[in-house]
């Protein structure tokens, strides 16, 4: 790296910290600054991990306790097999292996499917399907059919073609009936679906329930991820009890923004019954042996929003307590199995 790139990057960091670390002198921060890029380096942290997981009050011999979402990646390339990350990344090929859990229509374009997804689409009707669901719809979410991170996803209240979509979307994308959630979610952000991310641990015996947050929308979004602005809040696995909140810029809150509901102690309703839920899907994914699932409560029941393959934990950054040493024990009972 040149010079002035070094000087670049250091001197946003220094904004950064100022922002973060706001009591701290001008040479703490300097050496917080130092701190960042040497545990970026050593431990593989992302640049905002630092902040997220609250590094620099960390001692250096309790960093390793977590878990940096490149290292997590990996893991999910080597736990997960292939052609069930496939089937994950496609959001249509998803639903149709796991319809009954989504409680809602789903349609698809897909100009290009997958070698492990091909099979889902033979015989699909897809033009057909659409303009059935166009005719149907006045009002529906779209999605891009590969996208993540809730980029790309918007509520469509006027009249659209399907060349229009397609020509929106080259890639592909599913069109799906709107959720209704339950007023016990909405009510800590009612413009966006407020979900719950479950993380299931296969063990092939088993499967366990780790790491589960509560996400909902902030502002004018209607999603509730984290990476648009969204706030996630850890759940007590055992309970289904809120713990604690961050904002997507890695900022400790009591209550929404927004609606002011205090996160901590508050009780997901039907905690046992989507524990259950999770666990039924994860013995139909029995190629995915982590997982990250989102749902979202209706009047019907749970539904499925959608399974995902690479999910990093938000849990360990809402609580800032690391997830490392439980993920290698459960490597080690997998190994043996």
């Amino acid at each position: 790296m040149n010079t002035d790139k070094f000087y670049e990057f250091w001197s946003e960091d220094y904004k950064l910290m100022e922002k973060y670390y706001p009591n701290l002198s001008s040479d703490e921060r300097n050496a917080y600054v130092a701190k960042k890029h040497e545990y970026q380096l050593k431990y593989n942290f992302a640049h905002m991990e630092f902040f997220s997981l609250n590094l620099g009050g960390v001692h250096e011999v309790d960093v390793m306790k977590f878990l940096p979402r490149k290292e997590q990646a990996k893991l999910y390339y080597k736990v997960n097999e292939e052609k069930t990350r496939d089937l994950c990344l496609d959001k249509f090929a998803s639903y149709l292996k796991l319809q009954k859990y989504y409680r809602r229509k789903v349609v698809a374009y897909n100009p290009n499917p997958n070698d492990h997804v091909k099979a889902y689409y033979d015989g699909y009707d897809w033009r057909n399907d659409i303009q059935t669901f166009l005719q149907k719809h006045s009002t529906y979410i779209i999605k891009p059919l590969d996208g993540n991170s809730g980029i790309g996803i918007r509520i469509v209240k006027t009249p659209m073609t399907i060349d229009q979509l397609i020509e929106d979307y080259p890639g592909g994308f599913v069109l799906e009936e709107l959720i209704s959630q339950v007023d016990e979610l909405a009510i800590f952000h009612p413009d966006s679906i407020n979900t719950i991310r479950v993380c299931t641990y296969n063990t092939g015996k088993e499967v366990l329930i780790k790491h589960p947050c509560l996400r909902t929308g902030r502002g004018n979004s209607i999603v509730d991820n984290a990476h648009s602005g969204g706030i996630f809040a850890a759940i007590d696995a055992a309970t289904g009890i809120v713990l604690s909140a961050i904002t997507s810029d890695a900022m400790i809150i009591k209550e929404h923004p927004d609606t002011n509901i205090e996160f901590s102690g508050y009780q997901i309703p039907q905690w046992s019954s989507l524990c259950e839920i999770a666990k039924e899907i994860a013995k139909e994914l029995p190629g995915l042996t982590i997982s990250g699932m989102d749902f979202s409560l209706t009047d019907k029941g749970w539904c499925l929003v959608e399974v995902n393959c690479f999910p990093h934990s938000l849990y360990q950054e809402a609580t800032r307590v690391g997830i490392r040493e439980e993920t290698e024990v459960f490597l080690q009972m997998i190994s043996k199995s």
